[in-house]
């Protein structure tokens, strides 16, 4: 049972039973795993086991460190005079730990939600802490649905973003089920907070309510494409005139793709040339490392430059 792949799925009863080891009540299958799609699920039948799931690194790193924030707060709270010593260190056990959560939430948004600190307990840490500390959320705008394609790994996902009516932009992370929505949609949504990401436990139930669906239907996308490269590696490989082919104009391209596989239904244009908009190089303040965990950083810093150059990129439906 201890060896079972990363992404198994299976029915758990009970409840953790301590901080760090988690014993649960697993109700397994005869023991037949079946792989589809690089996915793996587990036939559940009412054999009944006890099986103990180590944890992971990362969740024991960030239940530890978590203790420790919340010993040292309660340490200095008990104190009759201010100790430097003590705040000094839970200074930097609040960094770090921030620095965790945002680490892990894209990955694992069901471990941020795990050892994320109840209201009343933030509250007792310092006013000038309380801010690197998450938080929960109550936010409402409209779903941006991003799709990834990692060549180096030969996998793809798709990506959430929430943009609010005073346009801020938050990475959404979903423990559980994902909506099947599409760009546009408006939602409500409660979650975790950390920085300018934010765990949800599922697209399903009362964290996450649908107020407009993006309706699918005959749609031309106006795209504007961005080209950047890096602070240690202001290359430029292809030529803006050389992108909106491989985009929008060439045959075959991203635009025919879309055609083609929608039967008509799905085009893409410029907001400013039918024949599609490409704006760029831009160099953004990132080395080309850790894609894994920047990447969404990077997209921002894109727009960003684009913006600072003069850029209006209201009005787009798609950016790539």
């Amino acid at each position: 049972m201890n060896d079972l792949p990363p992404n198994v799925t299976v029915q758990i009863k009970g409840k953790t039973k301590t901080a760090i080891t988690l014993t649960t009540k697993l109700m397994v299958s005869f023991g037949i795993l079946v792989a589809t799609g690089g996915f793996w699920s587990v036939i559940l039948t009412n054999v009944t086991e006890t099986a103990k799931i180590p944890p992971s690194a990362s969740q024991q790193s960030l239940e530890q460190i978590t203790m420790d924030a919340l010993r040292l707060n309660e340490n200095l709270r008990g104190e009759t005079s201010a100790n430097t010593s003590t705040l000094r260190q839970l200074r930097y056990a609040v960094s770090e730990r921030g620095k965790k959560l945002v680490a892990v939430i894209a990955n694992d948004p069901g471990l941020v939600l795990k050892v994320s600190l109840p209201d009343d307990i933030r509250e007792r840490f310092p006013k000038e802490l309380q801010s690197q500390l998450e938080q929960k959320v109550e936010l409402e705008g409209e779903l941006q649905v991003l799709h990834v394609d990692d060549f180096d790994n030969r996998k793809s996902f798709e990506s959430y973003q929430l943009k609010t009516k005073d346009n801020q932009l938050f990475n959404i992370a979903f423990a559980d089920k994902k909506p099947q929505l599409l760009t546009g949609s408006r939602v409500q949504l409660k979650g975790v907070k950390i920085a300018n990401n934010v765990a949800i436990q599922s697209a399903e139930g009362s964290s996450f309510k649908v107020l407009y669906s993006q309706p699918t239907g005959h749609t031309v996308k106006k795209v504007a494409v961005i080209l950047m490269n890096f602070q240690n590696d202001q290359s430029q490989p292809f030529t803006p005139e050389q992108a909106r082919g491989a985009v929008f104009t060439n045959s075959p391209s991203t635009n025919t793709f879309f055609k083609e596989a929608s039967f008509g239904q799905l085009q893409l244009e410029g907001k400013i040339r039918q024949d599609g908009d490409v704006f760029g190089w831009y160099t953004i303040p990132y080395d080309n490392t850790d894609c894994t965990n920047n990447w969404f950083n990077w997209t921002l810093a894109a727009r960003a430059a684009a913006q600072t150059a003069g850029i209006d990129l209201t009005g787009y439906d798609n950016f790539i």
